[in-house]
C-alpha cells in the first residue's frame, strides 16, 4: 500500500480530509522543513486537483499545514517530546525583547498611541 493519496477532487474535501491528505503527503515528501527546502508544494497539492487558476495553492497549503498540522508533525513524525519549535520560515518570539529590533518597536508604537 502506497502512502501518496489518490487524486481527489478539492471541492469535495471537508476540513479534516484536507489536514488528512496535506499530512499524508507532506510526510511522505520527508516532512514541512523537506518540502520547503525542496520546494515540492506543487507536489503536495497534486491529489487536491486544484483548478490551474488557483495560482496561489502552495502558499495556501503551507500557511495551513504549518498552522494546523507542524506541531503534530514535530510530536507524531519526529517524536519530539519538548517544547514545540515554530515551523520553517517564522519567528516564534517568546517576549518583544527577544524580537532584533524592538526598541524600534517600542519607539513607533510609542508614537503612533500618542
Amino acid at each position: 500500500m502506497s502512502t501518496q493519496s489518490s487524486p481527489r477532487n478539492s471541492k469535495s474535501l471537508s476540513m479534516t480530509e484536507l489536514k488528512v491528505v496535506s499530512f499524508e503527503q507532506v510526510t511522505h515528501l520527508g516532512g514541512l522543513e523537506a518540502v520547503i527546502t525542496g520546494k515540492k508544494w506543487s507536489d503536495v497539492s497534486i491529489p487536491f486537483q486544484f483548478p490551474a487558476s488557483f495560482t496561489s495553492k502552495s502558499f495556501t497549503l503551507r500557511k495551513m499545514y504549518s498552522k494546523l498540522l507542524f506541531n503534530f508533525e514535530q510530536a507524531y513524525l519526529h517524536r519530539n517530546t519538548g517544547p514545540m519549535s515554530a515551523p520553517p520560515g517564522q519567528y516564534c518570539f517568546h517576549s518583544l525583547s527577544s524580537f532584533p529590533h524592538a526598541s524600534a518597536l517600542k519607539i513607533r508604537t510609542h508614537i503612533v498611541q500618542q
